[in-house]
């Protein structure tokens, strides 16, 4: 019996756990552990990751850009939508340099592009919103909790039918697993 109970939190170890916020349930509760989740508030309904693990962040040095990618589901219509956030950053290189985000809020100013795949279509634009890394930090065992939230609303050019009036999330990433950097 006990070694069924360690088999499963050493399985659960990387497993999204949503728990719902007290005052709007549709949005996961915030949080800085590393809990593996994310969530919106739609025009039309909610976005959140339940059942989708696998969040990137992208490093491109010699470019100087970021790619912060969520994977996620619109519940109003069951399909999937992921949402990346794009940016210009000269100063982040490396795994490490990520801790300089920590309470940073990036925006059009920055350069701040969000690009929304639907159904294997894609949608790059200007957003009138912003994404704020409240806290980012590394922990002992040399991952990268990665928190905050965002917010923005569409491009009339886009497909994207939404607004993501409010969002939140909290991930822990591993370099090499889904912190990667791309020096070309």
């Amino acid at each position: 019996m006990n070694r069924v109970f360690i088999g499963s939190l050493i399985l659960c170890s990387s497993c999204a756990f949503f728990v719902s916020d007290a005052i709007d349930p549709r949005l996961p509760r915030y949080s800085e552990n590393g809990s593996n989740v994310a969530g919106a508030v739609l025009s039309d309904g909610v976005w959140n990751s339940k059942g989708f693990s696998r969040t990137m962040f992208e490093i491109y040095p010699d470019r100087d850009s970021i790619i912060f990618e969520m994977r996620g589901i619109a519940e109003n219509d069951n399909r999937s939508l992921d949402v990346s956030f794009v940016w210009v950053s000269d100063d982040i290189e490396t795994a490490e340099d990520l801790l300089l985000l920590s309470d940073k809020v990036i925006d059009v100013s920055d350069g701040l592009r969000v690009v929304s795949a639907k159904l294997q279509q894609w949608c790059l634009f200007e957003p009138n919103g912003q994404i704020h890394f409240r806290n980012v930090r590394m922990t002992e065992s040399n991952s990268f909790v990665i928190s905050g939230s965002f917010g923005f609303d569409r491009s009339e050019d886009c497909f994207f039918e939404n607004e993501m009036t409010f969002g939140r999330f909290d991930f822990e990433l591993l370099e090499n697993d889904n912190v990667l950097i791309y020096n070309e």
